[in-house]
């Protein structure tokens, strides 16, 4: 069913304003904006939000400038509503329609034009007071001075009419017993069903007033490596938790990872928004612990393949040194006795010269020296040299003669029998 509505406040489209801003420049949208009518040169955050520091049952008198930059003619409204946070502890401003109890019931326009046109390329300052009541907490309270376009009301028009608005956030502190203290509430990494991760920050505020503060993450490999670096100032609301989520890039190799965190802030009192103490800072730290990525998908091929290689080669080492501790166990030491060649005593132990070589740590040319200790699968035996002697004497012709005497007496003597 269709509705005709006249307005319908969203959530701002633009932050309400820019914490650290450096540049003055207009905080608006669609052409129109807002800043801060007369900032202080001392303190640059000045130009992008009001700061003021007023004691209870005072008032403050500043003005906001209001801009249209865009071509065409514009009706701007100005008022002013309280602070509020959102889910996760950053800045926002309340709605008009809400009460206002705080800073947004502070701010006045009395005496000044709330509405106001603007031509193109045009400007205007509107003043407002800030009074703040004598029963004033000490310390930070926050409000917003908001602009918004006004829309001519459509009769009998379908659908939805858009407001859009921009606000200017208003800092008020008052003084007293200032409290600064940061602690850190979460450090976290969770993985998201597409296999992303995203890191989780939370720091929370104690004190009464809100802290700059400068948040420095990293993420590290086993071998040191770095993965990821975060660093960035944000400030932290007075009693507020302050919440950070950062995607974390994927890691191609994969593997494991350490987180680390470090919180630094200006815990003096005198300390204020856009001004340090002087007196150093503080860092809180905190860390993870160890963590699995997964690799991507050609990462993981990769390291598959060059993970079956290195195995195939560890395997056939592995076998390879075993094979020569069991030979080296069962061969015995044979010492030669003269110098000779690896070749001879291969083919005497009926093996590879090359895997006697090996076995022995040897190297070219491949010759044994004696007296050289080597192991061989068997004791070999050297077979000495035998040289005969014994001396051959040509006999005399005296020893003949009596030589062949000996052997006719040695010889039988014939019978010889009687005729009969």
């Amino acid at each position: 069913m269709k509705k005709n509505t006249t307005h319908l406040l969203l959530s701002f489209v633009a932050v309400c304003f820019y914490f650290f801003a450096q540049q003055a420049q207009a905080i608006g949208y669609a052409g129109i904006g807002g800043r801060p009518a007369y900032p202080d040169t001392e303190n640059p955050r000045t130009e992008s939000i009001f700061i003021h520091t007023i004691t209870g049952g005072e008032s403050v008198t500043d003005g906001v400038e209001l801009l249209n930059n865009a071509e065409t003619t514009k009706t701007l409204v100005v008022y002013a509503v309280d602070s509020t946070t959102s889910s996760d502890g950053a800045f926002a401003c309340a709605q008009q329609s809400e009460e206002q109890v705080s800073v947004g019931s502070w701010i006045s326009f009395v005496g000044a034009e709330t509405e106001v046109t603007l031509e193109p390329n045009t400007n205007t300052i509107i003043p407002f007071t800030i009074t703040v009541p004598t029963d004033a907490d000490v310390g930070e309270s926050n409000g917003c001075i908001v602009i918004q376009e006004k829309k001519p009301t459509v009769e009998k028009q379908a659908g939805v009419n858009l407001t859009f608005r921009t606000g200017i956030r208003v800092a008020v502190l008052v003084p007293g017993d200032i409290v600064r203290s940061l602690s850190i509430a979460g450090f976290t990494q969770a993985e998201n069903a597409d296999k992303t991760r995203t890191l989780h920050i939370a720091v929370e505020n104690s004190g009464n007033v809100s802290i700059d503060t400068t948040v420095h993450s990293q993420l590290r490999g086993i071998f040191g490596e770095t993965l990821y670096t975060q660093n960035g100032q944000f400030p932290v609301l007075r009693g507020e938790i302050g919440e950070w989520h950062f995607d974390l890039p994927n890691s191609f190799w994969g593997g494991w990872y350490h987180g680390t965190l470090e919180v630094t802030y200006d815990k003096h009192a005198e300390a204020s928004i856009g001004v340090a103490s002087g007196k150093g800072t503080t860092t809180l730290s905190a860390d993870i612990g160890w963590f699995f990525m997964v690799p991507s998908k050609t990462g993981m091929i990769i390291e598959m393949i060059t993970l079956v290689v290195v195995l195939l080669i560890v395997v056939c080492v592995c076998m390879m040194m075993r094979r020569k501790r069991i030979i080296r166990s069962t061969w015995v030491k044979y010492t030669p006795q003269s110098t000779t060649s690896i070749t001879e005593i291969a083919e005497t132990q009926e093996i590879s010269w090359k895997k006697l070589a090996h076995i022995n740590n040897l190297r070219a040319p491949y010759t044994i020296r004696a007296g050289q200790v080597i192991l061989v699968p068997k004791v070999v035996a050297e077979t000495p040299k035998i040289v005969d002697t014994t001396v051959v004497e040509k006999p005399s012709v005296a020893t003949s003669h009596a030589k062949s005497k000996r052997a006719k007496k040695a010889q039988p003597k014939k019978k010889t029998h009687p005729r009969d």
